[in-house]
Parts: C-alpha cells; sequence; structure tokens
C-alpha cells in the first residue's frame, strides 16, 4: 500500500510545482530586453516549482519499484485533474462544463483501469 501513498505523493509534488511556476510565470515582465525577462523568471514562484518538480520523480521511482508500470503511470492522469482544479480555484481560470467532464472521464478511467 505505500507504493500508492508514492504516486499521490509524486502528483501532489507535481500539481503543487505547476501551479508554483505558473503564479512565478505570470510575474514575468512582458518586456522587450531580454535580460529583464531571464531575470523575472528567476523570481522565487519559479525556483521554488522548480524545486519541487525535481523532488517529484524520486517518489515516482519508489513506487514503479513495488508496482506495475501501467498501474503507476495511470495515476499520472490526476495531475491533469488537479492541476485544472488548481487553476481553477487559485487562478480564476475558466472551468467549463466540457471540462468538467473531461476531468470526470478522466478520473473515472483511472478508476476503471485499477479495478
Amino acid at each position: 500500500m505505500i507504493e500508492y501513498a508514492y504516486i499521490l505523493i509524486m502528483v501532489a509534488l507535481t500539481v503543487t510545482a505547476q501551479l508554483l511556476i505558473k503564479k512565478g510565470a505570470g510575474l514575468i515582465p512582458d518586456d522587450k530586453k531580454v535580460s529583464l525577462v531571464i531575470k523575472g523568471m528567476l523570481n522565487k514562484y519559479i525556483i521554488m516549482g522548480a524545486f519541487v518538480i525535481l523532488i517529484a520523480p524520486i517518489f515516482y521511482l519508489l513506487a514503479l519499484s513495488r508496482m506495475e508500470l501501467g498501474v503507476a503511470f495511470s495515476f499520472t492522469g490526476l495531475n491533469y485533474v488537479f492541476v485544472v482544479m488548481g487553476a481553477y480555484i487559485f487562478y480564476k481560470e475558466n472551468l467549463t462544463k466540457y471540462r468538467l467532464v473531461g476531468l470526470m472521464a478522466i478520473f473515472l478511467g483511472i478508476v476503471i483501469y485499477n479495478l
């Protein structure tokens, strides 16, 4: 059962990293000077997101060492679900009924695959 905890930690880290990087990307100046854009890309949110995204594969490898690849990989679909939900909650991004149905289909697919 620990392998499922590893997968969920990997998903949580990946989603967190994506949300941090999005926040940091919003702070990059819309400027034609490359030096300002590069400086803007080195803000704390992008750096934290990059750090977190580097930790996530450690937990994926731990899970892979204990479960089938197909099962482990199917759970990476949760990244789509939680990134979209996080973007809706934290960044007020649009979540149409079609996107919601798509997210439910992904989630249902993961559940059915793993029965």
